[in-house]
């Protein structure tokens, strides 16, 4: 019951990759436009903008821990994570151009109005995120192969993120230049960016039919309620390193990608339209390293390569810090640097993720893809949030003014730290707890020949297992 062994085809690899295209156009594109427009477009107050904000991020969390439960406990005949899928796209493409539309409604009546859409686009979001995450995890049981689909993932993802972080803001100016209101350029450019993103989830379904990894009645295992379900994969021993890896390492890369405009702006004294730059060469250095570090898993397995990639873009961001950051050109070579850690971190770890798949069926002989996909997700919220968090305690103690056009020398050291040595804290934890996490690739053929040997023995050594279960 563990999966599909046999190697995948390079059109299925690019057929499941290709969602993360449309997943970074909208996932970037609200988390970085969604506040601007309530509060310049929409005219919506700025602290119930940011209100907003983080009831929609909240509700995020709370109905990705239900998705990954149902998903598992799908008894539907096409499968377990496709058919959430396809139940959500409609909802994430209507809630998210309505989001980006600018409507003629009383100061309570917008805040309703935001409120709800918002929330149900990450409804419909977590439908699709944390079924296709788990995904993963079924249509292939080979270790080096999810190493593979997560190369090609991080690559489509390269390109969604371009459409979510620098395409709005040059088709709205585009639409603007043809004689359209601001207002309708930004619906406008949500409805281009949810099509898109649409029609590549779409075609992943498509592609990967038939893939499904589908559980016979009587191979199901019984499961009690939500809340056991996740107590007992938590319980599993390379979980509770895997946990604050991630809470870590996304701690670091939110602080990188919030200090950047501030950097540009204050530090550099460049127009905040130079953070589009930045971002697009983040989009390139991805792609160009994928296949680096998809070539360095293969060869030292997937916790070293993630351990790699960490700990030389932390070293690199903190010389970066001793030798200053003075002109364009360093600030775009810091980003590369930067993106070493950013690119481990989102090419790997649902990849290492997927390998705890079988370790919890060896130890609980039941199969939790959507549990543990909702584990990363949420942990990737809550390291959001902390980073967020750190981001704004710093800009305080450092005596940061926004109102201010120059700031203090104090304060622009403090936006120094943010992007340089904070982030590679954050990254440097993040591959500790990461060499404390104990599957290799080693261990993990062992759990595959444990797994089998159950099957067809009915028991198995635990040789070699003592760390993991």
């Amino acid at each position: 019951m563990n999966g599909r062994t046999e190697k995948l085809t390079f059109k299925e690899k690019l057929g499941y990759g290709v969602a993360t295209a449309g997943d970074g156009a909208v996932y970037n594109f609200v988390g970085i436009y969604f506040l601007f427009f309530l509060t310049t477009v929409a005219g919506v107050d700025p602290g119930k903008a940011g209100t907003i904000s983080s009831l929609a991020l909240f509700a995020s969390a709370f109905f990705t821990i239900f998705i990954g439960y149902f998903s598992d406990n799908s008894r539907c005949k096409t499968g377990r994570r496709r058919p959430y899928i396809a139940a959500g796209l409609p909802f994430l493409l209507i809630a998210f151009v309505a989001m980006f539309t600018n409507i003629g409604l009383s100061d309570n009546g917008k805040v309703w109005y935001y409120a709800i859409f918002a929330v149900v686009f990450w409804l419909a979001y977590s439908m699709f995120y944390v079924p296709y995450t788990a995904l993963g995890a079924e249509i292939t049981s080979d270790y080096d192969d999810r190493t593979r689909i997560r190369t090609y993932t991080v690559t489509c993802n390269s390109v969604g993120n371009y459409f979510g972080m620098v395409f709005p803001l040059l088709i709205v100016g585009i639409f603007v230049g043809l004689g359209k209101s601001n207002s309708s350029a930004w619906t406008y450019t949500a409805v281009i960016s949810g099509v898109f993103a649409v029609l590549t989830i779409g075609f992943m379904l498509r592609q990967t039919k038939g893939k499904e990894l589908v559980i016979p009645p009587e191979k199901r295992a019984e499961r009690k309620n939500i809340f056991s379900d996740y107590f007992e994969v938590v319980r599993v021993k390379p979980c509770k390193f895997l946990i604050l890896s991630i809470i870590c390492s996304i701690i670091g890369y939110t602080i990188f990608n919030g200090s950047v405009a501030y950097f540009i702006t204050y530090n550099l004294g460049l127009p905040e339209s130079y953070t589009s730059t930045i971002f697009l060469v983040l989009c390139v250095a991805v792609i160009i390293f994928a296949p680096l570090i998809n070539k360095l898993a293969i060869k030292r397995g997937k916790r070293d390569a993630y351990i790699i990639a960490l700990v030389l873009s932390s070293i690199l961001m903190i010389l970066f810090r001793v030798i200053g950051i003075h002109s364009q050109l360093m600030l775009l070579v810091l980003a590369a640097v930067y993106t070493i850690g950013g690119a481990g971190y989102w090419q790997l770890m649902s990849a290492i993720i997927y390998d705890l798949t079988e370790i919890v069926e060896l130890k609980y002989k039941k199969r939790s893809e959507g549990t543990l996909s909702s584990l990363q997700s949420v942990f990737q919220q809550i390291g959001t949030s902390l980073g967020m968090l750190i981001t704004g305690w710093i800009l305080d103690l450092s005596g940061f003014d926004g109102n201010a056009a120059v700031q203090s020398q104090s304060a622009l050291s403090g936006i120094g730290l943010l992007l340089t040595v904070l982030p590679a804290v954050g990254f440097l934890l993040g591959a500790a707890m990461m060499y404390l996490f104990p599957v290799t690739k080693a261990r993990y053929e062992l759990v595959q020949k444990a797994l089998k040997d159950r099957d067809e023995k009915g028991e198995y050594s635990k040789e070699g297992l003592e760390r993991i279960i």
